[in-house]
């Protein structure tokens, strides 16, 4: 698939969810990572500036899908919470 605005090819994450929301997330995933030690090659060679490789599109998709089920079970307890307070 390629970019509406640039004509090029998308990276996974962005035909997964979009070229809008697609930097956002990987940046938001790169500045929750912590301490670099626990980072797979992958990632560490991308933020040292080199080209993304297929086994950093599959880390940060993992990590992607992995904010979103912990989102949606978060969304999911505060529904049951506001259920229960209110007699539902």
């Amino acid at each position: 698939m390629l970019s509406k605005e640039t004509g090029e090819p998308l990276n996974p994450l962005q035909e997964l969810i979009g070229e809008y929301y697609a930097i956002a997330t990987e940046n938001a995933i790169l500045q929750d990572c912590g301490d670099r030690i626990f980072l797979p090659p992958a990632v560490l060679a991308v933020l040292e500036g080199e080209d993304p490789t297929p086994e950093y599109w599959e880390w940060l998709i993992d990590q992607y899908k992995q904010m979103q089920s912990e989102l949606e079970d978060r969304q999911e307890q505060e529904l049951q919470e506001l259920k229960k307070n209110k007699g539902i």
